[in-house]
């Protein structure tokens, strides 16, 4: 399957200017290319029999999830501005260095290092540092940039964790691996929903979004560097698109997100959505599928079983005989 239209979603999604975004054009693309069938694995219980009921998915934070990085993200914590340019604004208060010596500091191996010595230069006293005193100063300032990006990046990854709501689905049905993980062992059920049937306008619609898989962490520096400014507003929707990137080895789940944005300070919660078949596990227990059955039928949802292959590692869905 092609993901061309995803790097169109994000040249329309993911810019750093809130101004430039085009949100109704990524999401008709989107729209246009959401898989008819997407599935969410559950466990026998009555939480999932109660999606089941009442047609709905339980959308809760990142920071509940089996990956620990979900929803984080790497940022540049001084928003596009140097440490070496910021710390100058706070050593060199009333005097500018000339634009040779700034051209000069920032052609050196270590600009730091050379900040440091123009300033000791330009304030002389006799407890100044020696040169290896500099050097020393240099790395504690290096030190303590570390330490506070660090917590800055970490403080923020933790807000995001539990800022909006989120339900992940996949566009499979047939992997070993997630009925193992999410379908109790391939004694629970999934059921399957289609958005594609959703009006472009529809919440839940639009709060669905294919995730990205990557090698790395993301790194949202370009789309922070207005933080702050007058002129230009920063991508405010920089939550979602953390939360839209995976690491590469969740790929084989082809996973889609509904992440809607709530207010941190609410609980989980339930939404409405598009629900069309019932698909129950290959070692689901009699009494579970009997009253799933009873449920669906009652929905009038078709219900299948999944049975596995005697040649292959596959598993097929089979209409379901109670």
């Amino acid at each position: 399957m092609t993901t061309d239209w995803i790097e169109e979603v994000k040249s329309k999604f993911f810019t750093s200017c809130l101004e430039e975004i085009d949100i109704d054009g990524a999401i008709q693309i989107k729209k246009n290319n959401t898989p008819k069938k997407l599935f969410k694995y559950r466990e026998a219980n009555d939480f999932a029999i109660n999606n089941l009921r009442d047609s709905s998915l339980h959308c809760t934070f990142a920071s509940k999830f089996n990956d620990p990085y979900d929803s984080t993200m790497l940022f540049d914590p001084y928003f596009g501005k140097s440490y070496t340019s910021q710390l100058a604004q706070q050593l060199i208060t009333g005097t500018s260095l000339t634009a040779v010596e700034i051209d000069f500091i920032y052609r050196t191996e270590d600009p730091l290092k050379a900040l440091l010595e123009f300033y000791f230069d330009k304030f002389p006293d006799p407890s100044n540092p020696s040169t290896e005193g500099i050097q020393k100063l240099a790395e504690s300032f290096r030190a303590l940039k570390e330490k506070t990006s660090l917590e800055l990046i970490s403080n923020l990854n933790s807000k995001m964790q539990n800022m909006y709501k989120i339900c992940s689905l996949s566009e499979r049905l047939d992997s070993l691996l997630m009925w193992g993980h999410y379908g109790s062992q391939h004694k629970g059920f999934a059921m399957e929903y289609d958005f594609s049937s959703l009006p472009v306008e529809d919440l839940m619609g639009r709060c669905l979004w294919p995730v990205i898989y990557s090698e790395h962490i993301y790194d949202a520096s370009n789309l922070l560097v207005h933080m702050g400014s007058p002129e230009k507003s920063f991508n405010n929707m920089v939550a979602i698109i953390a939360s839209l990137h995976k690491a590469k080895d969740w790929e084989y789940e082809r996973e889609w997100r509904i992440i809607i944005p709530d207010s941190p300070t609410s609980p989980p919660q339930n939404f409405r959505a598009p629900l069309k078949a019932v698909y129950l596990g290959s070692k689901i227990e009699e009494k579970d599928a009997e009253k799933i059955y009873k449920e669906a039928n009652l929905k009038q949802l078709p219900v299948f079983q999944m049975k596995l292959s005697q040649s292959e590692f596959k598993m097929l869905p089979v209409p379901y005989v109670p």
